[in-house]
């Protein structure tokens, strides 16, 4: 078995009840994960920054979905144009409210036109991270809204796009965030008859 989650409390206790006594630790560099096709090359990071006087006439929940959502259709359109047969997933965390996870539904259908089936909701306060990679990994579902942090661990390599309405400011919280969509689809693993078509994803 291999995991690349850090050696902590639980990893420890796991590695106890399933009857192992040692652990071996490696390390893999970044240009290893690339070439095996595990990891993607590069991702992209959008931060909206705004000024106060921009910020009041501006809605910057709205503005991160939509952008987000486009960004997840080119990614679809791409994807058809190499070849490839991928259901690109958008991630969307949310800050704490009984009543986020509804809004930012609401504004993808309302505002991107998003069809209310493929909306996957996980309001739980307490992530759970079976029922997350569950969501996350049925292809009817093209959004996946959850509050709790994105660094649970759940298994979304469909993922390209993850769009973050909750501030946060930790360097570790952002690693793991930006984890998520550093996986690669199988589909996107596979070579490919051109290797010029990897390029267009």
């Amino acid at each position: 078995m291999a995991t690349a989650t850090p050696k902590d409390e639980r990893l420890n206790e796991f590695l106890v009840h399933a009857g192992y006594n040692a652990q071996v630790s490696f390390a893999v560099s970044r240009d290893e994960m690339v070439q095996a096709r595990l990891n993607k090359k590069y991702i992209e990071t959008v931060v909206y920054n705004l000024g106060e006087t921009i910020a009041h006439i501006t809605d910057m929940r709205r503005t991160v979905l939509r952008q987000s959502w486009r960004r997840n259709l080119k990614i679809k359109q791409n994807s058809a144009a190499a070849g490839i047969n991928l259901e690109p997933l958008l991630l969307v965390q949310v800050a704490n409210g009984d009543k986020t996870v509804d809004e930012a539904a609401d504004d993808l259908m309302r505002q991107c036109g998003v069809p209310a089936d493929a909306i996957g909701r996980h309001s739980s306060d307490e992530p759970d991270p079976v029922m997350m990679a569950a969501i996350a990994n049925n292809t009817s579902y093209e959004v996946l809204i959850f509050k709790q942090s994105a660094g649970t661990g759940f298994y979304a390599p469909r993922a390209f796009v993850l769009a973050s309405t909750k501030p946060g400011n930790d360097a570790d919280f952002a690693m793991q965030f930006i984890g998520r969509v550093m996986r690669m689809s199988r589909w996107c693993a596979m070579p490919l008859a051109n290797p010029r078509q990897s390029q267009r994803i």
